[in-house]
């Protein structure tokens, strides 16, 4: 049987083409620590990824290098 995809969460910062390089369970924990951290007039995106997102297994990949 395949595995079921896990969805998790990225934040994407205004003005960056990359995503922030943690990754969090849901969308609520994501805005939450998007909140605390930026900075006065950044915004930001919360984007749904599954558990096969490409930036993740990039850096799966690099920590196992």
């Amino acid at each position: 049987m395949a595995p079921v995809p896990v969805p998790h969460f990225h934040i994407r910062w205004s003005g960056k083409d990359s995503l922030d390089w943690q990754r969090f369970r849901t969308r609520e924990e994501a805005a939450e620590r998007a909140r605390e951290l930026a900075r006065p007039q950044e915004t930001y995106a919360i984007e749904e990824y599954s558990s096969e997102c490409a930036y993740c297994q990039h850096y799966k990949m690099a920590a196992t290098a």
